[in-house]
């Protein structure tokens, strides 16, 4: 009989690893105080502009039927489009998953609590070209919002859900299917069915099926709405990998040919060491990397989340380097995560929209540049592997193959890139199980009906 999976706790949820311990007495008392005037961030760096708002488009006309496509909506919030199944007549049969939807002004409890968007929403639900698949790293209002889920639900009735454990009945509540809902631990994995493509000729008929494996991973970061459910949901990644399948095309006794078309790493919200000094890290990251790499494209967070905004609203700026971070990435982290697990490509996210000032924003994109050029990162846009005008030796290609290439695109933004496709991998999976915790569902419900009710009284507020 297999123990208790180590993350596991009879209450909840913890993260395993020394990378998440909170910090001594003694390092709390040595670090100097976290806070310092906002500098002047706009011209340290050559390449970096003002973050600008853009409406999708989707990435039409761009690439091809094997890129992957992938529209930032500010925050941890992506909407991607798998590679289209080769035999399809149209770009309708591409899967299309979003990860962490937020369209609201604000993420709290209602419209009128939690921290504010600087920018408003590229587009709404009823303005997507479609929707599969949701997936939600964990229960923060900044990253499961109910307006967005209904508005998602209304648009698109026959969407699935994969939430990590314990969130599932926060979806039920909601009035959400319960059969639409699919709960996952770490390292558990459910296949998706994409399409079934059939194309006849005068002599032959071939057919090709595709589906989605979609793997919750760990991540090192907690949970919680309220004041009474801390860490009582877990909390999780998701890596998507699109399998496609032929029939043998000489003898029907052979084996169908399966192979990988487009491997997709969502990081969510997650922290990587204690300290930005701390060499004690998070292992989970290579791990992931050793199982699924390399991975087509990644989002990986490169900031903290917005409940610190007023600060750089006052003018004032959180010197991270000296505070604990176990749970928010860097955009050095960032970086590291990146070459981690993998990456071809990694697009940097969980920043630029709940900020108090443009300041904040700019920080964020500065310091990842900066982290991927002392890394030797090339940058997303950047492709001959070295800054424009710089003098340092341009990279390899296999160098630049190793280390793959990093950035952050606009607000609505379509990112367009091509895949690798390889042979598919069938994986033994951790069978984490799905241990019922009773308490923890009473909180989670008695919060998610706290929240209808909230959103109840404002709606007829409204309305007077």
């Amino acid at each position: 009989m297999s123990s208790k999976p180590s993350h596991h706790t009879p209450t909840g949820f913890r993260n395993p690893w020394d990378s998440a311990s909170p910090p001594t007495w003694s390092e709390a008392l040595s670090n100097p105080f976290p806070l310092e005037w906002a500098k002047a961030y706009l011209n340290t760096h050559p390449d970096i502009q003002d973050l600008v708002l853009q409406t999708p488009d989707w990435g039409i006309g761009k690439g091809d039927a094997d890129s992957l496509r992938a529209t930032w909506f500010g925050h941890a919030s992506v909407f991607v489009e798998m590679p289209s199944v080769p035999s399809a007549s149209d770009s309708q049969s591409a899967a299309k998953i979003f990860f962490d939807p937020i369209f609201s002004l604000r993420a709290g409890p209602t419209q009128y609590t939690g921290p504010k968007r600087m920018f408003p929403a590229p587009c709404q639900a009823k303005d997507l070209p479609g929707c599969d698949v949701v997936c939600i790293s964990h229960n923060h209002y900044d990253h499961l919002d109910f307006a967005s889920i209904l508005a998602i639900q209304d648009r698109f009735p026959a969407v699935r859900y994969f939430v990590p454990l314990g969130v599932k009945v926060w979806f039920t509540e909601a009035g959400i299917p319960g059969d639409q809902v699919t709960e996952l631990d770490w390292w558990q994995s459910a296949i998706h069915p994409v399409t079934t493509e059939t194309t006849k000729s005068e002599a032959t008929t071939s057919i090709v099926t595709a589906q989605l494996r979609i793997t919750c991973v760990p991540a090192q970061h907690n949970t919680g709405r309220g004041a009474n459910d801390y860490s009582k949901t877990l909390w999780c990644g998701w890596v998507i990998e699109q399998k496609v399948s032929k029939p043998p095309t000489e003898s029907p006794t052979d084996e169908w040919t399966s192979t990988c078309r487009g491997a997709v790493y969502f990081a969510g919200d997650t922290g990587y060491r204690r300290y930005s000094h701390s060499t004690e890290v998070c292992p989970i990251f290579k791990e992931i990397g050793d199982r699924f790499g390399p991975l087509d494209l990644s989002f990986i967070p490169i900031w903290r989340g917005g409940t610190l905004s007023f600060l750089s609203w006052a003018g004032l700026r959180l010197t991270h380097e000296t505070v604990p971070s176990a749970f928010h990435a860097s955009p050095a982290d960032a970086v590291s995560i990146h070459l981690d697990i993998q990456s071809k490509v990694s697009l940097g996210i969980h920043f630029g929209t709940f900020v108090g000032a443009t300041q904040e924003t700019l920080e964020a994109m500065v310091e990842l540049r900066h982290a991927c050029d002392e890394a030797g990162v090339p940058n997303l846009r950047d492709e001959v592997g070295v800054l424009e005008g710089s003098s340092e030796t341009p990279q390899t290609d296999a160098e630049r193959n190793e280390k793959g290439r990093m950035g952050t695109i606009n607000l609505g933004e379509t990112w367009v890139g091509p895949i690798v496709e390889r042979p598919w991998e069938e994986q033994a999976w951790i069978d984490g199980g799905t241990t019922s915790r009773h308490a923890a569902i009473r909180s989670i419900s008695a919060i998610v009906a706290a929240e209808k009710m909230a959103k109840s009284a404002a709606k007829r507020f409204r309305t007077w």
